[in-house]
């Protein structure tokens, strides 16, 4: 942990203005060289969430390099959110942290004795509970009031205007009653990316978290859990069936039966390169099976019985997932 340091006080404020240039004396004449103030943007997120939610916000500054001290506060409308917790994230924990609660205000503090190197990211994580009794045509915004820094220039705050090289980039958070909400539309919804100790900001479809072999999209596609390495009990099964007299190449898989975007698209390929999309429901073998209220399983037949007279030499199927409208 760094060194306790207080807040900037009236006298730390004329230190850091003190320092903001550097003479030199040529015969009789003082010149003094400029320094230039650095730019810094502090930025909240925007939300879509149902009541009764929990959302953990992310304050994030740009760059942090040169600060000794970063102040803000920000507002928002306790008729529409709660605040319960507040920590501070990567960048934040480079400083001394407070913080002082009113309702519908909260005001961070982060103080250090020397100046940060370089840093940026997220500063504080604030999380809120959507008011239960919140209906869709509310929303609170998440705007920073006060946004102040001290660096070798001073202590600047946002009220100065551009001319400060400080910018607020402020947030919100609007009620929603969709059933999927995917803030960052990854195909991934919020709610269960909180669930597995997923960021909704930072998770991508693409990644793998426990190296498993299953993307995060196919974890929640299959019902996987995306910090156990369960990718040979959730992964789609294929084998040799009995349908009407038949043996057919079928394949069961878990799928979600609310999907929202998410799209499960059978295709069949008789040489594993070139592959053709079929109708799903038009291959199921009886009815889907209800695992739980998120999940069923179903079972999907190959186009040609392997006993039949047309039966092809080989033939392959598989489950490809699309997380576009």
């Amino acid at each position: 942990m760094p060194a306790l340091a207080s807040l900037p006080t009236r006298s730390t404020r004329c230190l850091f203005r003190a320092m903001l240039s550097f003479a030199l004396f040529v015969g009789g004449v003082v010149f003094t060289a400029p320094v230039h103030a650095a730019n810094y943007t502090v930025s909240a997120p925007h939300y879509l969430a149902n009541p009764g939610a929990t959302l953990r916000v992310p304050i994030e500054l740009d760059r942090a390099a040169g600060l000794a001290s970063v102040r803000v506060q920000l507002n928002y409308d306790a008729q529409v959110l709660t605040l319960t917790t507040v920590s501070s994230g990567p960048l934040g924990q480079l400083f001394d942290f407070t913080k002082e609660v009113t309702p519908g205000t909260l005001t961070l503090d982060f103080v250090r004795a020397t100046p940060v190197a370089s840093g940026n990211g997220r500063l504080a994580f604030v999380e809120f509970t959507v008011n239960a009794t919140a209906t869709t045509n509310l929303y609170s915004d998440l705007a920073f009031a006060v946004f102040e820094v001290g660096d070798e220039t001073g202590v600047r705050d946002l009220t100065n205007g551009s001319g400060s090289g400080l910018v607020a980039v402020n947030g919100s958070v609007s009620v929603s009653a969709s059933v999927v909400i995917d803030n960052a539309v990854n195909g991934l919804p919020d709610a269960w990316e909180a669930q597995h100790g997923l960021d909704p900001f930072t998770a991508r479809a693409t990644d793998d978290t426990d190296n498993d072999g299953m993307p995060d999209l196919m974890e929640y596609a299959f019902g996987g859990n995306p910090k156990v390495r369960d990718q040979s009990q959730k992964a789609p099964r294929s084998e040799l069936v009995d349908v009407e007299d038949h043996r057919y190449l079928t394949l069961s898989f878990d799928r979600r039966r609310q999907p929202g975007s998410l799209r499960y698209i059978l295709e069949e390929s008789t040489d594993l390169m070139n592959w053709t999309q079929v109708e799903l429901n038009t291959r199921l073998v009886g009815n889907p099976v209800i695992r739980d209220a998120e999940m069923e399983t179903v079972t999907v037949k190959g186009g040609h019985a392997l006993d039949g007279t047309n039966a092809p030499a080989r033939g392959f199927m598989r489950i490809r997932l699309s997380n576009s409208p």
